[in-house]
């Protein structure tokens, strides 16, 4: 199988997998919106408080944000394994440069903004249809059977036995048997009422996003490399387009593309060719036509030291020791508490939707080591920790109280109310750059992609199994061959999806083994004056080595940590610290005149002075802005919080 077959599978099943979470969670949604309207005050089942559905708009949105918008975001998460992907598939064609980190980050932004228009389109037909109901007096089961319609379709929750098994069929299976199932709940629901429902234009989005998203990464990685040429690939089914058809497996020029695609068919989407390619849910992939790759050059081996960087510590140990040191830290009085004697918060743990404030508290006094989380990863993370510590102790705030694991989009690290919080997969990755690789990992990689290749193509035999043994059409619901084929469909489904699941497992674990022996970013020399486009995206690309670069990670979040907790005495200030203020004053000040040492530090004034302060600790001060660094030096001179804003107000 080619790498542009492999990749073209991987966005295939990475499509369906995402379409499957927005089927999932809009169950959830539209549970939690129906749970909500039942109590919408009613008279012999009618409604009637107008006053009630206005004030309904509020909740309806925070449902709408909690049980979709913040699913879809952690779903976009795997959009950086898509560019990782996407890379490694070209360059088995030539040598390409992977695509800025802002660029990619702004990609996955517009991606989310899709479909948070369409979650504000759903709220505005929401909100209106509980208006006019109270306004009308319409009946209350009526109007939240309508809603779950809205939401969902033919595919809403029923206490219907038929209509349950009808769903799954039609969600799961093919052909005719899914074509009957879908029919006969048309029928049920009235198609003409409910064919317009966020989960039919979610998922549908869902696929044109991620294949939109690959497109564009793959015709900016080519236009970097000067490439004018593209083969149309992918393979032809059953519901390709004519046009993919006619065009599949021909390379053409841009001018050509552009020419073509100005004609007009069935399905085709308004925009760039390169982007929209055959049109809405096309799953058909431009690839950029390059020299093959000299297979004689020999692949660049990195040293293994003889002395390892990080002692050898067991990961129960290092979770009684920093625990303990959480604990301590915990009842520092400089952490302040809230009149009923709980410890005041200002964050949300990160992925945590519901009882937020409850679940912070409960971070405090506590190292959460995960079990993914390596001994050497365990052995670094102590290390880390000591360096946030040190620095706390050097700018008089009070030391962490707490670490927690985070996956999906999150940051790398990141910090709030004295948490540090940290990916597994970083601290890994990093201490086995540290350590370096082993002697037998790209032995184990290599075994790990033989099975790879055996469950690829026993997923593709185990698709073809169940596409036979679909449900005929004619088959009678209810009979006993109809459920004795029911159940035997549904056993071959289940050990599909169960291999899909080992199969993605796999890939990721693939992956992180890849990654971790792969070389570090080169070493930015950019310096004050230089052309601003060349700055790296983040601080620790001016540093050398892994230790000195994940130190830097650490020392910026305990930047976050200064601005969150310097002269903080009252909640007031826990709320909105001072020196917050005047982060922010400087920023709006010099905008256009300040130095921002990496296009990262452009984010926001926090995130200025985190990777400005980073730079300042490692000794790169040069790099950093004076306002700033005679900001710091106020700040390590444990200067009062008037006297640092009269200071930099006067600068």
């Amino acid at each position: 199988m080619s790498e542009a077959d492999k990749y073209a599978g991987f966005l295939e099943r990475l499509g369906d997998s995402h379409q499957q979470r927005i089927t999932q969670f809009l169950q959830v949604t539209e549970n939690d919106l129906a749970n909500y309207l039942q109590t919408a005050p009613s008279t012999d089942g009618a409604m009637f408080d107008v006053e009630w559905a206005i004030n309904a708009r509020a909740e309806m949105r925070r449902i709408l944000e909690e049980d979709y918008l913040e699913e879809v975001q952690d779903m976009l998460g795997d959009y950086n394994a898509v560019a990782r992907r996407q890379l490694k598939m070209l360059n088995n064609f030539g040598k390409f440069t992977r695509v800025a980190p802002e660029a990619i980050a702004g990609l996955q932004q517009l991606s989310f903004q899709g479909f948070e228009a369409l979650a504000d389109q759903q709220l505005e037909t929401l909100a209106n249809g509980v208006y006019q109901s109270a306004l009308t007096g319409r009946n209350k089961d009526d109007f939240i059977q309508e809603v779950r319609g809205q939401i969902n379709g033919i595919y809403q929750a029923s206490d219907q036995e038929e209509i349950r098994q009808l769903v799954e069929v039609a969600q799961n299976s093919t052909g005719a048997a899914q074509q009957a199932a879908v029919d006969r709940l048309h029928r049920i629901y009235a198609s003409d009422r409910l064919g317009n429902n966020l989960r039919r234009y979610a998922t549908g989005y869902a696929t044109d996003s991620l294949n939109q998203y690959s497109a564009t990464l793959t015709v900016t990685t080519a236009n970097q490399q000067g490439i004018d040429t593209f083969e149309y690939y992918g393979d032809v089914i059953r519901d390709s387009r004519e046009f993919c058809k006619k065009h599949v497996g021909k390379e053409y020029t841009a001018d050509e593309i552009r020419k073509i695609w100005e004609g007009s068919w069935s399905g085709k989407a308004a925009g760039d060719p390169f982007i929209v390619r055959g049109g809405y849910n096309c799953r058909h992939q431009w690839l950029p036509v390059v020299e093959p790759k000299d297979k004689t050059e020999e692949p660049e081996t990195k040293e293994i030291p003889t002395e390892r960087p990080i002692p050898i510590r067991k990961k129960s140990v290092v979770k009684k020791t920093v625990s303990e040191q959480a604990e301590e830290a915990a009842q520092d009085s400089r952490y302040l508490k809230t009149e009923d004697g709980l410890p005041a918060t200002r964050f949300r743990p990160s992925g945590v939707r519901r009882n937020t404030k409850q679940k912070q508290i409960e971070s405090f006094g506590k190292a959460a080591l995960p079990a993914s989380l390596s001994d050497d990863g365990a052995s670094l993370l102590e290390d880390l920790i000591a360096v946030g510590n040190g620095l706390a102790d050097k700018y008089k705030l009070p030391r962490l109280r707490g670490t927690r694991s985070v996956g999906g989009r999150s940051a790398n690290m990141s910090m709030g109310d004295g948490v540090l919080s940290f990916k597994p997969d970083y601290v890994n990755r990093t201490a086995a750059q540290l350590i370096g690789p082993a002697s037998d990992a790209a032995e184990k990689i290599a075994k790990d992609k033989a099975r790879l290749e055996i469950l690829t193509s026993e997923l593709t035999t185990d698709y073809e199994a169940i596409q036979d043994a679909t449900i005929p059409s004619d088959l009678k619901f209810g009979t006993k061959e109809y459920n004795r084929r029911f159940k035997e469909y549904k056993a071959l489904t289940a050990d599909y999806n169960k291999k899909v699941d080992a199969t993605n497992r796999l890939q990721r674990k693939i992956e992180k083994e890849s990654r971790a022996i792969q070389p570090l970013e080169p070493q930015s020399s950019w310096s004050v004056g230089d052309d601003l486009s060349d700055r790296p995206f983040s601080s620790k690309e001016y540093l050398p080595d892994p230790t000195s670069r994940i130190k830097n990670t650490v020392t910026h979040e305990m930047a976050h940590h200064i601005h969150q907790q310097y002269a903080v005495k009252t909640l007031a200030d826990l709320q909105t610290p001072r020196i917050e203020g005047v982060l922010s004053n400087l920023w709006r000040k010099y905008r256009d005149d300040k130095i921002s040492p990496s296009k990262y530090a452009d984010t926001n004034p926090k995130e200025w002075f985190a990777e400005s302060f980073a730079l300042y600790e490692a000794g790169r001060k040069d790099l950093i802005d004076p306002r700033l660094e005679r900001l710091i030096d106020l700040i390590a001179d444990q200067t009062p919080i008037e006297e640092i804003e009269q200071i930099m107000g006067e600068i």
